[in-house]
């Protein structure tokens, strides 16, 4: 614009062409005006989408942090259920199995046997007895009897050895008894209560025709106890003591 008013007062244009030239210089720089502040505009909502694009990412982190949270907790529960329904049994002695009382899928209840296991360590046998309450006093430990294993009749084997080897001082609870198939059952209509007995047999092996036969698991035995001796006659006239014993009045203790 400078050399345009130089150009009008040296005479090499007119005044039309300045105010024409004049005119197109305002108008652009106008709208370098309008671009610029366009341009600043542009920046600033360009500034804004950022910051919401950062607002936007820290929500979804925030969001795939509690999903990420709840998706833990799930598989917590979901191991806890799983831990819950899968039950671990840690049998209490090494050995091997026998048999199994239960197949996959059937449903147990407490106090059901599941299985039987055989001790991979055990040299010996013991002999479960159920004696009662009107023979415990007359028992002590290493006590001789005589034991008869249904397995082998005495009219062919004979009678075996065996000692005491522990005696209860409690009785025998339903539940203790009911472990074991051959103790003795309860009745309402005769009561009576049992101690168990626990005997040491002399023989750990049987013979037969030639060859050795091991004890197992679950014979079923009964045995003699040698309790109290008396006199012959006193047994025939144990009656008449209790008549005697009945009609006797009471007893000075002193």
């Amino acid at each position: 614009m400078e050399n345009y008013r130089s150009y009008q007062r040296k005479g090499l244009i007119n005044n039309d062409q300045l105010v024409n030239q004049s005119t197109i210089y305002y108008q652009q720089q106008n709208d370098l005006l309008g671009l610029r502040s366009q341009n600043e505009q542009n920046a600033l909502q360009i500034l804004a989408l950022q910051s919401r694009l950062q607002t936007q990412a820290v929500d979804f982190d925030n969001q795939l942090s509690q999903l990420d949270m709840q998706k833990s907790g799930l598989a917590d529960e979901l191991t806890d259920a799983d831990a819950n329904s899968d039950l671990i049994i840690t049998s209490p002695v090494d050995g091997w199995i026998d048999t199994l009382s239960v197949s996959p899928g059937q449903m147990v209840s407490n106090g059901d046997s599941l299985l039987q296991i055989i001790p991979g360590e055990s040299h010996h046998f013991e002999l479960i007895l159920w004696v009662p309450d009107s023979s415990v006093p007359y028992l002590s430990v290493n006590q001789s009897i005589n034991i008869r294993y249904d397995a082998f009749p005495a009219e062919k084997f004979g009678q075996f050895p065996g000692k005491i080897v522990a005696i209860a001082r409690t009785p025998a609870s339903p539940q203790e008894m009911a472990t074991y198939p051959g103790a003795p059952l309860k009745s309402a209509d005769k009561p009576q209560t049992w101690y168990k007995v626990v005997v040491a047999p002399g023989n750990q092996h049987f013979h037969y025709k030639g060859r050795q036969i091991q004890p197992e698991n679950g014979m079923k035995a009964t045995s003699t106890l040698f309790l109290e001796e008396r006199k012959l006659y006193q047994w025939i006239l144990s009656p008449l003591y209790d008549i005697r014993n009945s009609a006797g009045g009471l007893v000075d203790e002193k």
